[in-house]
């Protein structure tokens, strides 16, 4: 990735492109990963994704004042894992048709071992990796409930760090004086 630390001062913007380069890596069965604009709720034949699928958002965050205009953020960050449908996995179905079809849930197993405890870095000016928050822990896991077919597949997970976005940078400017 090209994109550096630097390049944004939002924590959110920072940890969504440590996140997206991170899992395209970490787990390549996940074929696209994008913010969650809706993709798997507004469409009209089928969603504009390739599949499977992870949508990321921050859907709430609390933060505290540490002073000096620096607070400290607890995040939660939502993950949407959407795959199209596969076929039955009932006690009659041939075994390869059972496996293809629990295989979201193997996708969602590895993104939990790959993301639960990993600590989201960015690279600095001197491409260096910078920790941008606290190691990510998952917090809970439930299917979403459609009337479409598409299985969808929520992760909610935390991590917490400082944002001194707010602080007053101040430069010392040599100033030049003229005497006559």
């Amino acid at each position: 990735m090209s994109l550096k630390l630097e390049d944004f001062d939002s924590p959110f913007a920072q940890l969504y492109l440590a996140l997206q380069e991170y899992i395209k890596t970490a787990v390549p069965a996940i074929k696209q990963v994008a913010l969650d604009i809706g993709q798997l709720d507004y469409y009209d034949i089928r969603p504009a994704v390739a599949f499977p699928c992870l949508l990321i958002d921050f859907p709430a965050s609390n933060f505290t004042d540490e002073g000096e205009l620096v607070q400290w953020g607890n995040l939660t960050i939502q993950t949407r894992l959407g795959f199209s449908p596969f076929s039955k996995a009932d006690s009659i179905t041939p075994d390869i048709s059972v496996k293809a079809a629990l295989q979201f849930f193997e996708i969602e197993n590895n993104l939990f071992k790959k993301l639960h405890g990993w600590s989201p870095t960015l690279k600095d000016a001197n491409n260096n990796d910078v920790e941008i928050c606290q190691p990510i822990s998952r917090l809970s896991a439930v299917k979403e409930m459609r009337e479409d077919p598409f299985i969808v597949r929520v992760n909610m997970w935390s991590t917490a760090g400082e944002d001194a976005g707010a602080l007053v940078v101040k430069e010392k400017v040599k100033a030049k004086l003229e005497l006559s």
